[in-house]
């Protein structure tokens, strides 16, 4: 008697117990969560897709010899779930698993774990085109692309770090800007009333300031 108790014990713990017809043999939605302890220590789990199936596993797991645990026993003491995932009770008995976020359910009829979600591979980040979506576990990370600035969620082509150096009558030619980004910079009050148009490349050189005077301007981000 004991070592078919024993066989049927291990059948419950490897999914292979069939049940009476009033309950399932193989889960689907697995979300009724049942725990017992074997040996007094080792939590065994069984999940269920509802309470009646759920009455009927803890029974029998009841009457080959287990001692049934509370939900709040299965959640706070003996991790019922597992990593990254909340334990919450649905009833005195049963208790309920769901993945934290950014992590996907595994449910099968004994056992329950979370997996990382790949949003990267999912394409259900919200990297910016400009941007490269690094995955994580948890979440996700979006870094900026060569040649773009920004928090990568955003990024704009970027300017060069350059200081246009404004001397007699012209900007210095050998200073780079954004091609074809075009603003305009009001000169310091030492030079001509002459606002100075930044076109691609460089500054508009029929644009007349004072002769002779030098000082240094940093072009704005457009």
């Amino acid at each position: 008697m004991q070592s078919m108790k024993l066989l049927i014990l291990l059948s419950i713990i490897s999914g292979y117990f069939v049940l009476p017809s009033t309950s399932q043999a193989t889960c689907t939605v697995c979300d009724w969560g049942i725990a017992a302890l074997n040996d007094g220590s080792t939590v065994l789990k069984r999940f269920e897709d509802d309470e009646a199936s759920a009455n009927i596993t803890r029974d029998i797991m009841i009457s080959f010899g287990l001692t049934a645990v509370t939900a709040d026993e299965a959640c706070n003491t003996h991790n019922a779930c597992g990593d990254n995932s909340t334990c919450t009770s649905r009833t005195t008995n049963y208790f309920l698993c769901e993945c934290d976020r950014s992590f996907s359910p595994n449910r099968t009829s004994n056992e329950f774990n979370c997996a990382d979600t790949d949003e990267c591979d999912l394409t259900t980040h919200n990297c910016s085109n400009n941007a490269t979506c690094n995955n994580t576990s948890p979440g996700f990370d979006c870094t900026c692309n060569t040649g773009y600035t920004g928090n990568g969620t955003y990024c704009e082509a970027a300017d060069s770090s350059e200081t246009a150096t404004k001397t007699s009558n012209t900007y210095d030619p050998s200073t780079t800007f954004r091609s074809s980004a075009a603003s305009t910079e009001t000169p310091t009050a030492t030079d001509s009333a002459v606002t100075a148009t930044k076109t691609s490349n460089n500054y508009d050189t029929s644009t007349t300031f004072r002769s002779f005077t030098a000082s240094t301007a940093t072009p704005t981000v457009t």
